[in-house]
């Protein structure tokens, strides 16, 4: 039996992910792993794990762990981390950052947490443990190496494309989804920003940048691979996913 792991980058599109798993998946073929790769469910008989954990843990797991992950411009998840925790009064970070009034910029030049500093490198290269500002080139270069083993990575930009190679590579039926926890406040935090500011933020995720477009690359060249299987699909996602939204919101009301 192929085992997958999914590597939940915070603030990638992977709660909205994590639903489309739950549909294709019995409860039992699944495993949650904490951020240590430990679980209360069973791990050996699993058929998918999923968690915030990096390539690392999983590899322990299981050396030929086929890997899937979905990634966002550092910049957009950058900004996005920052707004959901300053929204989230139970968020290890939210008191801290909400008492001393940081700003995203503050948060960075104070070395609040690790979630500010290169976080794509950190999970796709094994290093999420690594102390904030200790991220490097050669930690990179271990990212972009393993970009390679993934059997999967989405790109949030191009999620509907992304999920349908997804299914072309998995052979899942039940792809459509309801978007989860998007945050409207970040692109007003993004417009309110000074030009200094924005340079700023785009040096402290340089390197991740560096990692995203290698990944983006790899995504364009698949994506021109299989166009025919693509553009056969589309229309059936965008049309389930107008439902199922639909559906949903009525539920919600």
């Amino acid at each position: 039996m192929m085992q997958y792991g999914f590597i939940h980058i915070p603030k990638t599109g992977g709660s909205t992910l994590q639903d489309i798993i739950n549909r294709n998946y019995k409860k039992s073929d699944l495993a949650n792993l904490k951020h240590d790769g430990s679980s209360t469910d069973s791990i050996s008989n699993a058929k998918l794990l999923k968690g915030h954990v990096d390539i690392r843990a999983l590899k322990q797991i299981n050396p030929d762990i086929g890997l899937l992950s979905c990634v966002r411009s550092p910049l957009s998840r950058l900004v996005s981390h920052y707004a959901f925790i300053c929204k989230r009064e139970h968020h290890g970070n939210h008191r801290q950052i909400m008492d001393n009034g940081y700003s995203i910029i503050d948060c960075v030049e104070q070395k609040v947490d690790t979630v500010f500093d290169n976080l794509l490198i950190r999970y796709i290269g094994g290093y999420r443990d690594l102390p904030f500002g200790e991220i490097k080139e050669t930690h990179l270069e271990t990212a972009i190496k393993n970009i390679h083993e993934f059997v999967w990575i989405g790109v949030l930009e191009d999620f509907d494309n992304s999920v349908l190679m997804l299914q072309k590579e998995l052979d899942w039926g039940k792809l459509y989804y309801r978007k989860r926890k998007v945050n409207a406040s970040s692109k007003q935090l993004i417009s309110s920003l000074n030009s200094k500011e924005m340079s700023l933020l785009k040096s402290s995720q340089s390197l991740d940048q560096k990692l995203y477009s290698a990944i983006l690359e790899i995504h364009k060249e698949k994506l021109a691979a299989n166009k025919d299987y693509v553009s056969r699909k589309m229309r059936s996602l965008q049309f389930r996913n107008k439902l199922f939204s639909g559906i949903m919101s009525w539920k919600n009301d």
